[in-house]
């Protein structure tokens, strides 16, 4: 039974989201208010139409790689007899994507049920595999980022931020594992956790970062379409920066899937002048670039987000269990 001084008190929880999402929504709008205002899009009527369905696709991939990422820091939390495919962890990416634009983060609440429900897997493992994933996460986008921003692309690799990313992770995770992995209190799987001990650990560790640095270049390539899209064209740097930052409020920021504070921190960041010495129209060419991403996003992420509740209802009879001895965190 967790303690009961720790936890937050769940109507302050739901009042402090309640208060964001019209935050949000104010955000959005006014991010398309000043874009539209300032911005010519007629490029975007132009667009080749192998151009918009790769922004489209490349949507579709990110969404893949989070089931990837999900998928592969759940499976030692999960039973031999109930083990996790990676079609549901798909589908709960797709589906909880959806459900997080709506107010208190359904989504995320959805994915920790089902997988308790369905597979047996604790609300506070699967709260551990959560943390774990923004861990790593902020840690590439940290490092990448970084690395890309204080580098001259000119004669530095901008690629070279992986290597930092795995150095620092491995120094870090090593030690942790070997001191906390084999706590019966965390109940990993023994069979996950044997192949993961010792120097061979370093092999997921090394993929799962990798996995998410490709998602990071995913999401900087979709960004380096945008801004082609608007007639404002930047380099794969200045995209990595921008997904980098973006990613990450997305992932840790108070706003659902980022809305509205998601684009207005592109739009400051090039308007910084950061990228270039012309700063006139960056922040609306931004902006407009950021909204043009996120339609993209919606486009995909409303009829499989559909698709994918209908599947995991199917995949689901009967309601789920009451267990009073656990609770959410």
């Amino acid at each position: 039974m967790p303690d009961s001084t720790t936890q937050i008190d769940p109507s302050k929880r739901r009042l402090r989201l309640w208060i964001f999402y019209p935050l949000a929504l104010g955000l959005i709008v006014a991010s398309a208010v000043v874009a539209v205002r300032d911005t010519d899009f007629s490029p975007l009527s132009r667009a080749d139409p192998a151009t918009v369905a790769l922004l489209l696709g490349l949507v579709i991939v990110n969404a893949l790689i989070t089931a990837v990422l999900f998928w592969s820091v759940t499976i030692p939390f999960a039973h031999d007899d109930q083990p996790v495919r990676f079609a549901d962890m798909t589908a709960l990416v797709f589906a909880g994507t959806l459900l997080n634009y709506l107010p208190l983060r359904p989504g995320l609440i959805g994915r920790a049920a089902y997988l308790k429900h369905r597979h047996n897997i604790g609300y506070r493992h699967t709260t551990i595999a959560l943390i774990l994933v923004i861990i790593g996460s902020v840690l590439v986008y940290a490092v990448v980022g970084g690395a890309t921003l204080i580098t001259d692309p000119a004669h530095t690799p901008w690629w070279i931020g992986i290597a930092l990313v795995f150095f620092i992770a491995s120094g870090l995770a090593r030690p942790w594992l070997a001191k906390w992995g084999h706590r019966e209190s965390l109940g990993l799987n023994p069979r996950v956790l044997a192949r993961w001990s010792g120097l061979a650990g370093l092999a997921p560790l090394t993929a799962w970062l990798i996995v998410r640095w490709t998602d990071l270049l995913t999401t900087a390539a979709r960004l380096f379409i945008a801004f082609n899209l608007v007639g404002h064209p930047i380099g794969i740097p200045e995209a990595i920066v921008l997904a980098s930052a973006g990613m990450f409020i997305t992932l840790v920021g108070p706003m659902p899937n980022g809305i509205g504070l998601r684009e207005w921190l592109y739009g400051l960041i090039a308007a910084s002048g950061l990228f270039t010495g012309d700063v006139e129209g960056a922040l609306q060419l931004a902006l407009a670039a950021g909204l043009i991403d996120r339609a993209a996003e919606v486009l995909i992420i409303l009829p499989s987000g559909v698709i994918s509740l209908a599947y995991l209802k199917k995949r689901t009879p009967g309601p789920p269990p009451h267990d009073s001895t656990e609770s959410m965190l």
